[in-house]
C-alpha cells in the first residue's frame, strides 16, 4: 500500500472562486497562470489574471461572472476578505496563441456602483437636488433606495443585487453618525453612487468597502482605521521577517514657500511660510478658491495649502515576505489600519496601510507589497479634505436655522433650512489667533405659504451664545449663493448663528 505524506501547507495562499452574477458559487478556478490584485482604501480594487482555455472552469469565464479572491493561512479555512469580489468585465486573447490563454481584467464589485445614478426628485433648486443637514447614511440610503426601486443593481429573483447594512442614524458597525458631519448639499442629477462615495471619503466624512455584494459604510477613521501600531498586540512588520524591500519615492515638485489665494470679487491674499527651507529661494504658487470672499477664510485655506506644500512628499512601499512572516495581509492587517513598520531611514513608525498589492506566479508563489503613509501625510490628507469641505460648503458642525423676520412690504420667504456652520482658526498677519466660520444652508424657493418666490439675498447673523447678547449681521450674500464666510471671531467663544432670506 502506498502512503502519501502531504507536504507542509503553504504559509499564505490565494485562490480564485467563480460565482454566478448575483447568484451562487460555481466553483474554484484552479489553473490561473498568474494573478495580480490591488486593494486600495476607499477606492475600487482591481484583479487581473491569465487563464488557459482548457483550464477547469474556463467555460464560466466565457460569459459574465463574478470572481472572488480568497486567502488561507497555514492550510486553514479559505476566507474572502472585504472588497475582494470582482466582475469579469474585460477579456483579451490572441487567436494565434496555441495555448489559447485569455487575460481577464476585473474591477471590484463596487465598480458597478457607478451604474446607479441620482434622479431628480425631492426638493429641487435650479435643477439640483437639495439635501439639508442630513447624515451620510440618509444621503446614501436615499440614493440606493430610489435606484433599487427603479431596478438599478437589482437583478430579477432569485439573483441578488446590491445590499446595504447602514441606515439614516447608524453606520454599518452600529455607530451613530457623527453629528458634527451633517451634510447640506445641492447634488446635480446624474451623479453616481460611486462618485459620491469617493468624494465623501476624500472629504473625511466616511470610510467604505464592500463585503461580497453588500456596501458597508463607516464613520471615518473607526472600523477602517484600526490603531494596531501599538498596544498589547501591535502589528509590527520587520525587515527580514515580514518585509524584504523598502523603496521610497519622494518629490519636491509641489513645494512652495508662498501662495496667492484668489477669491470672489477680486479678493487676493498672500500667505507666506517664512520658516520653510528654500534652497533655491522663494517658490510661489497660486490657488483659486471660488466662494471665498473674506480675508480670514483665504488665510486659513492658504495656510493649509502651504502646510501641505512645505516639505518633500514621500510614498513608502514595503515588499512582503510570506514564508517566515509573523503578520500577513488580510489575516492581521487590511487597508486603513495603522501598523508599525520601517519608515524612511528604517526606524519603526506608525504608518497607515493605503493599499495592499498581491501577486501569484505560474508556480503558485505569492508575492506583493503594501503602500504606506507616515503621520505627516495622513495629516496632509486631512488638511486637503478640510479645504475641500470648506470650498464645497457641504460638511460642518450641525446647527439650527433661525426663524427670519418677516420681509417688510412683501411676501415673507420661508425660513432657510439645514444651516450648517463650520468653524476654524488661523493666525492673522499680526500673529494673533482668530476664528473663522463658513456657513451653508439650503436655498429658499417658496414663501411661508409654499408659493414660489425669488430670493434676492441672504443675511447671516451671529451673537455670543449667552443670555441677553444681541444679534448682529455679519454677512450678506446674493440670492444665488447659499454659502457665507466670516472672520475674525474671538477664539474660544461659543457663538450662535441664524440666517434669513430677503426678497426684493
Amino acid at each position: 500500500m502506498q502512503v502519501i505524506v502531504p507536504g507542509d501547507p503553504q504559509r499564505f495562499a490565494l485562490r480564485l472562486v467563480a460565482y454566478e452574477p448575483g447568484g451562487d458559487r460555481l466553483g474554484t478556478l484552479p489553473h490561473p497562470l498568474d494573478v495580480e490584485v490591488g486593494m486600495p482604501l476607499n477606492d475600487v480594487p482591481s484583479l487581473r489574471f491569465n487563464y488557459p482555455a482548457d483550464g477547469v472552469g474556463a467555460e464560466w469565464l466565457a460569459q459574465p461572472v463574478e470572481v472572488a479572491l480568497e486567502y488561507a493561512v497555514d492550510g486553514g479555512a479559505w476566507v474572502e476578505p472585504d472588497g475582494a469580489r470582482f466582475l469579469r468585465i474585460k477579456r483579451d486573447g490572441d487567436s494565434t496563441d496555441q495555448t489559447r490563454t485569455s487575460t481577464y481584467e476585473c474591477p471590484a464589485w463596487s465598480w458597478q456602483l457607478r451604474k446607479l445614478v441620482m434622479y431628480p426628485g425631492g426638493v429641487m433648486s435650479e435643477g439640483k437636488r437639495v439635501f439639508s443637514a442630513v447624515t451620510p447614511g440618509a444621503l446614501l440610503r436615499t440614493l440606493v433606495q430610489e435606484g433599487k426601486a427603479r431596478g438599478a443593481l437589482s437583478p430579477a429573483l432569485p439573483r441578488r443585487g446590491l445590499e446595504i447594512d447602514f441606515d439614516t442614524t447608524s453606520d454599518s458597525a452600529g455607530q451613530l453618525w457623527d453629528g458634527d458631519k451633517l451634510l447640506t448639499l445641492e447634488v446635480e442629477p446624474g451623479v453616481d453612487l460611486l462618485t459620491l462615495l469617493i468624494n465623501l471619503a476624500e472629504q473625511g466624512v466616511l470610510d467604505w468597502t464592500m463585503s461580497g455584494r453588500t456596501l458597508r459604510v463607516f464613520r471615518e477613521g473607526t472600523v477602517l482605521g484600526r490603531q494596531n501600531a501599538s498596544g498589547g498586540s501591535p502589528v509590527e512588520l520587520r525587515f527580514g521577517r515580514d518585509i524584504d524591500e523598502a523603496p521610497d519615492s519622494a518629490t519636491l515638485e509641489d513645494f512652495a514657500t508662498a501662495i496667492l489665494v484668489r477669491g470672489e470679487k477680486g479678493l487676493a491674499v498672500e500667505v507666506n511660510n517664512p520658516s520653510a527651507v528654500a534652497p533655491w529661494g522663494r517658490w510661489e504658487t497660486s490657488q483659486s478658491q471660488g466662494g471665498v470672499s473674506d480675508t480670514g477664510t483665504a488665510q486659513l485655506l492658504g495656510q493649509n495649502a502651504l502646510e501641505r506644500a512645505s516639505r518633500e512628499r514621500a510614498q513608502l512601499t514595503r515588499g512582503l515576505r510570506f514564508e517566515a512572516a509573523r503578520f500577513l495581509p488580510f489575516a492581521h492587517y487590511r487597508p486603513g489600519d495603522f501598523i508599525a513598520a520601517p519608515g524612511e531611514g528604517g526606524q519603526m513608525q506608525a504608518l497607515r496601510v493605503r493599499q495592499i498589492t498581491l501577486s501569484v506566479d505560474k508556480d503558485g508563489r505569492v508575492g506583493g507589497n503594501i503602500v504606506l503613509n507616515d503621520r505627516f501625510l495622513e495629516r496632509e490628507l486631512r488638511l486637503a479634505r478640510q479645504a475641500a469641505g470648506i470650498l464645497a460648503g457641504g460638511v460642518g458642525s450641525g446647527g439650527t436655522g433661525g426663524t427670519p423676520a418677516p420681509e417688510p412690504g412683501g411676501r415673507e420667504p420661508a425660513a432657510p433650512q439645514g444651516l450648517v456652520v463650520n468653524g476654524d482658526a488661523y493666525i492673522d498677519d499680526q500673529g494673533y489667533p482668530q476664528g473663522q466660520i463658513t456657513a451653508t444652508w439650503s436655498p429658499v424657493v417658496t414663501d411661508v405659504n409654499g408659493v414660489a418666490v425669488d430670493v434676492s439675498s441672504y443675511e447671516l447673523y451671529a451673537r455670543e451664545n449667552r443670555p441677553g447678547d444681541y444679534w448682529r449681521q455679519i454677512a450678506v450674500v446674493d440670492g444665488a449663493d447659499t454659502t457665507a464666510t466670516y472672520s475674525p471671531l474671538r477664539v474660544g467663544i461659543e457663538y450662535a448663528f441664524k440666517v434669513r432670506a430677503v426678497t426684493s
